[in-house]
């Protein structure tokens, strides 16, 4: 059920009516075939035939009730956690984030481990071909149970085509891990795979209107519109850390000055404390970098703000209002009703939060602010990994890339 191609209409057709009911199963749970009927809006004759085709392809499961003391046991189907195995993994510079899943979304495996080399695709193909293997057996089950592989990758990547146009350019990067592994294999960039993320699993879900900001390294959004994931004309939408905050701003790797990237990410944080420590600021940072600013992280900055340092705390604070000024104009275009915070940034929680929220209360309307919750994530580094099981498990579960129009 995944990259059949050619397809008749026929076919076409009663691969969204599985997919419907797959997703009831998912989002309901146990289900008897009149209550799958009255959720899917299918008649009982059609669910019954299409769950027997579910069932040979083991991903549904017969259930007998038994919470009845008298009379014939009544059945109902649920989702077989063995039908399906979704494996996602985040790449950075800093780590690897690798999840596995059952078709029950239960995960059997996560781990972080080294981070693979993005300039060199035969390195991390190797890498690769280790990590999913390992992953694979640490789950219990081999490579070939896989339905799919989901690789989130920072930079711009064309998810439609599996094209990485910053990292791993140097090949046909996803055809030739989909080679090396035997199963299908796709790509999407790294913050559109936190917001899946976020909206199978976290803050996001079943929320209609929002967006995810991830305050790492860099800085990207995802934006969730009507509920599903905004692209762009080309793909590309989310550049969100090269929205123009600051005239005096700092010069941003994108070549210009004045990016919120410049001025509030993880990195222009770390790199501005390590400045202004060695121009003779005082801090406990000096104390925890044993008298070396090179050896600030953001870690520590957040860690010696949670201790009260003045001087963490400020920087902080600074950063946060840069990001509150420029979602103030983001909630002023959008009307979102939730804006979620992730990346290493948000590890620093209501410190930051407060500032933001501040700033947004200060700039944007308030009709619509007053209508928007700005949270931290709770998933933290498995947005990511979480996320890329999704680019899998949602063509067994969604219907909306299958040209439903023209079928039903």
């Amino acid at each position: 059920m995944i990259r059949v191609k050619n397809e008749g209409k026929v076919s076409q057709k009663r691969r969204i009516r599985k997919n419907i009911i797959l997703k009831a199963l998912k989002n309901h749970g146990t289900l008897s075939l009149s209550a799958i009927s009255k959720q899917t809006e299918l008649t009982v004759t059609m669910v019954s035939e299409l769950i027997k085709e579910l069932e040979a392809d083991k991903l549904v499961k017969l259930i007998e009730l038994t919470d009845l003391k008298v009379g014939r046991p009544p059945t109902a189907y649920a989702l077989n956690p063995e039908g399906a195995y979704f494996l996602g993994l985040h790449l950075s510079k800093g780590f690897t984030n690798v999840v596995v899943l059952n078709f029950s979304q239960d995960v059997l495996y996560r781990d972080q481990i080294e981070p693979v080399n993005l300039k060199d695709s035969s390195v991390t193909l190797e890498q690769m071909k280790n990590y999913i293997h390992e992953a694979c057996a640490q789950s219990g089950i081999s490579t070939s149970d896989l339905t799919g592989i989901g690789v989130a990758l920072p930079g711009l990547v064309d998810s439609s085509t599996g094209t990485s146009y910053t990292h791993l350019t140097d090949s046909d990067f996803r055809g030739e891990l989909e080679s090396i592994v035997g199963v299908p294999v796709f790509l999407d960039n790294d913050v559109n795979a936190m917001t899946y993320g976020e909206m199978e699993f976290g803050e996001a879900k079943d929320v209609g209107n929002a967006a995810y900001m991830n305050i790492g390294w860099g800085i990207g959004m995802g934006i969730i519109l009507d509920g599903k994931l905004y692209r762009g004309s080309t793909g590309f939408s989310g550049e969100f850390g090269h929205i123009y905050v600051d005239e005096e701003g700092a010069l941003c790797d994108c070549g210009k000055n004045g990016c919120l990237e410049a001025v509030a990410s993880g990195k222009a944080m770390t790199e501005g404390c390590k400045k202004l420590l060695a121009e003779g600021e005082s801090s406990v940072l000096m104390k925890m970098a044993d008298g070396d600013p090179q050896k600030v992280t953001l870690e520590m900055v957040i860690e010696a703000a949670r201790g009260g340092d003045a001087f963490a705390l400020r920087e902080i604070q600074r950063a946060g209002t840069y990001i509150g000024k420029a979602l103030s104009s983001f909630i002023n275009l959008f009307n979102p009703e939730l804006i979620v915070l992730g990346g290493m940034m948000s590890n620093a929680q209501e410190l930051l939060l407060y500032p933001v929220r501040l700033a947004v209360m200060q700039f944007s309307l308030k009709e619509l602010h007053e209508g928007c919750k700005i949270k931290c994530s709770k998933l933290g580094y498995w947005a990511g990994p979480l996320g890329a099981t999704t680019m899998v498990s949602r063509l067994l579960f969604e219907v909306d890339h299958l040209h439903v129009d023209r079928y039903v």
